[in-house]
């Protein structure tokens, strides 16, 4: 399947979120090192990320990175920032997301397009923890 990349000019965002799920890829091997990483944030970043999508006029086919109360956007865990509560670099595990706090740092970077969708390119580069967050019902040792 052919992917075209359109890159554009857009701002990055630093939003306070709560990560709803531990990064992961559907169908995916495990080897993954790009996974899909879901954020509760506010309504006024919401707003503001579907005012972009709808200024992009992105057409009928169009795959909104906003689901609910929710935002998706793509993380590449060899390049992955992470800080703790102290600002201090800290080692990546990725079952400590589930339902943490977090600030991170969004870059809208354009938009992707195949034969069948199209939509926002978002990329998480930067994750600080804030707290622990509630513990995930799904998490096991």
């Amino acid at each position: 399947m052919a992917i075209s990349f359109t890159a554009l000019s857009l701002p990055t965002l630093m939003v306070k979120a709560t990560c709803l799920y531990q990064p992961s890829v559907y169908n995916g091997t495990g080897a993954e090192t790009r996974l899909n990483i879901v954020l509760s944030v506010d309504d006024p970043i919401r707003d503001q990320i579907a005012r972009i999508e709808s200024d992009l006029e992105l057409g009928p086919s169009s795959c909104s990175v906003l689901k609910g109360n929710s935002l998706k956007a793509k993380i590449d865990i060899e390049r992955l920032n992470v800080y703790n509560e102290d600002h201090q670099l800290i080692k990546l595990q990725l079952a400590q997301f589930a339902a943490a706090q977090v600030e991170v740092r969004l870059e809208l970077r354009g938009t992707w397009k195949t034969a069948t969708s199209c939509g926002l390119s978002i990329r998480c580069t930067d994750v600080r923890f804030c707290s622990e967050g509630r513990p995930s019902p799904f998490h096991r040792e």
